[in-house]
């Protein structure tokens, strides 16, 4: 199902039979208006739920609202799918005209905390959560909802680690609340309890690659490179073709261990693996090569690897690298001879 439907269960909110049907015109199956304008937005419903087409699911539900534009819920399910779509402001439009129908909704209050998530309106994103909750107190959902805008607000990370905790009461194996919930005890510098958490999660669900580089970035963090370089492995291990930039993610981490602990080799071999596949658009692969090279020059004296590490500064600049300062002064103390004048902040003013 479409990301919609994955971060707000609506499927299960509704608890739909989906009606098998078909292509052929409707008018064909039904014996009258009214029939035919269910069978229109059951077609709808079945259209939003399989994430088939949401375009034909709302021309179901838009030919439901030109008979009956007071239809409550072909006005939420089509705010849902053009929300799929893209469309924000159609969506807002209908889900504030179904609010005007019918503001006591758990999920209307659902779709609307989601649409204000989109437009960085947080504070409200987190009254329309609180509102489902109060209207559906027994869906866990709810609960991770308003701890999701919760942690987009400074200073309520004790706030939203007690939603995630309320919605584990409710459901203890939500993978998306174990998870999630990660987040605030980092922020708060409970290190240890995170640690302790994901690998608790990780023998709960031992096939889902994300949680051993969540772990490994603990793992760090906790001063264990060589644990955490075992996670990142594990995460090439598991890999599928679908988590292209989780495997990504894992060889920049890899190659960031082994630069840490001067392995040059190491490091060269995983960062440029990186470029490889990014057609070298990845700023953070280029800077890591480029400081493999500065630590190799640091041996050999060579100009020409000092040479190739600057220009690999420079290209990752123009990728996007913003920290120029940072990357100069790599470069000046791996050669107290290079100056100013041939500086990367000349050479990307020029």
């Amino acid at each position: 199902m479409k990301q919609w439907i994955n971060h707000f269960n609506v499927s299960r909110w509704v608890g739909v039979t989906l009606l098998c049907l078909g292509t052929l015109p409707l008018s064909l199956w039904a014996q009258s208006a009214d029939e035919l304008l269910e069978m229109h937005f059951h077609r709808g419903r079945q259209l939003l739920f399989s994430g088939e087409s949401m375009e034909h699911a709302i021309e179901d539900f838009s030919y439901v609202l030109s008979e009956d534009f007071l239809h409550f819920e072909a006005r939420l399910f089509r705010a849902i799918a053009y929300f799929e779509l893209g469309e924000i402001e159609l969506a807002k439009a209908d889900a504030l005209y179904a609010r005007h129908l019918h503001e006591a909704d758990a999920r209307l209050n659902g779709v609307l905390g989601i649409i204000a998530m989109r437009e960085g309106r947080y504070p409200q994103a987190s009254d329309f959560f609180t509102r489902q909750m109060q209207l559906d107190p027994n869906n866990p959902q709810a609960y991770i909802n308003r701890a999701w805008a919760l942690l987009m607000l400074p200073h309520y990370e004790e706030l939203a680690l007690a939603d995630y905790q309320q919605a584990l009461e409710r459901d203890p194996d939500n993978v998306t609340a174990l998870f999630s919930q990660l987040e605030p005890l980092l922020r708060l510098g409970r290190t240890d309890e995170a640690h302790t958490e994901i690998t608790r999660i990780i023998h709960l669900y031992p096939e889902l690659t994300e949680l051993y580089a969540k772990r490994a970035q603990i793992r760090l963090l906790l001063g264990e490179e060589e644990r955490a370089l075992a996670d990142y492995q594990q995460v090439l291990r598991l890999i599928t073709e679908s988590e292209f930039d989780l495997m990504l993610h894992a060889m920049r981490g890899i190659a960031s261990i082994y630069l840490s602990q001067e392995n040059w080799q190491a490091t060269l071999v995983y960062s440029q693996a990186v470029l490889t596949l990014t057609n070298e658009e990845d700023a953070e692969a280029l800077v890591l090569q480029g400081r493999a090279l500065l630590g190799i020059y640091q041996t050999t004296g060579e100009a020409d690897i000092f040479s190739e590490a600057q220009r690999l500064f420079l290209l990752a600049i123009e990728r996007g690298f913003l920290n120029i300062v940072y990357l100069e002064r790599l470069l000046h103390e791996a050669n107290a001879d290079y100056t100013v004048e041939f500086s990367l902040i000349e050479e990307v003013l020029e």
